[in-house]
């Protein structure tokens, strides 16, 4: 009788510590690399991508610009989590603002979905900046876009910016950790022209 009670009172204790366990272990969200897969330019005034001559973009100071980078998650399908994160590094001489926006992931349908935080941080005049983004709500793009698994998360954000100094073809090379590929923009600023 009582070895059965003291194997009752070691089993509770032994679920007791074991539930324990399963709950205080948090998973770590990790740092995702090469997420950025495509870095275009785009003139606001425009409308369109920046004009380019020779692969070089023609800007011009002052101007304001944007970003549009596409990103894509692919490489961690059935691997992703809220909280998990990735970075865009802007390089100098580029100039951005401290500001935010939710990152948007396609659906099928054409459609997008917020599956992310972007905090952009900006290093000072001509001095690029971060584009910092966190993963959330990853269970509900998961049951809009259908299926068993998390897979094929891809989209694009947009990062506004100016150039505030006259540089004549200025590669702008962007973190190899960060993109799926080598990716390099050329880009040459004038002074606005009065017409």
């Amino acid at each position: 009788e009582n070895l059965r009670k003291s194997l009752k009172f070691f089993l509770i204790m032994l679920a007791s510590a074991f539930a324990l366990f399963v709950t205080t272990q948090k998973v770590e969200a990790k740092e995702l690399t090469n997420a950025i897969s495509s870095v275009i330019i785009w003139d606001d005034y425009a409308g369109r991508e920046a004009t380019k001559t020779s692969g070089v973009y023609q800007l011009v100071k002052g101007n304001p610009y944007t970003y549009q980078t596409k990103f894509d998650l692919s490489a961690y399908d059935g691997n992703l989590e809220d909280g998990d994160s990735f970075t865009f590094t802007i390089p100098a001489p580029i100039t951005v603002k401290n500001t935010s926006f939710e990152l948007k992931a396609d659906l099928p349908d054409g459609s997008t979905i917020a599956v992310g935080d972007a905090v952009v941080t900006s290093n000072g005049e001509g001095q690029g900046g971060t584009v910092s983004i966190t993963l959330k709500n990853l269970a509900a793009y998961m049951a809009a876009k259908g299926g068993t698994q998390l897979q094929g998360v891809k989209g694009t954000f947009y990062t506004s910016f100016k150039v505030n100094e006259v540089v004549s073809n200025t590669t702008l090379n962007y973190d190899t950790t960060e993109t799926t590929d080598t990716i390099t923009n050329v880009i040459k600023v004038s002074e606005a022209t009065t017409t």
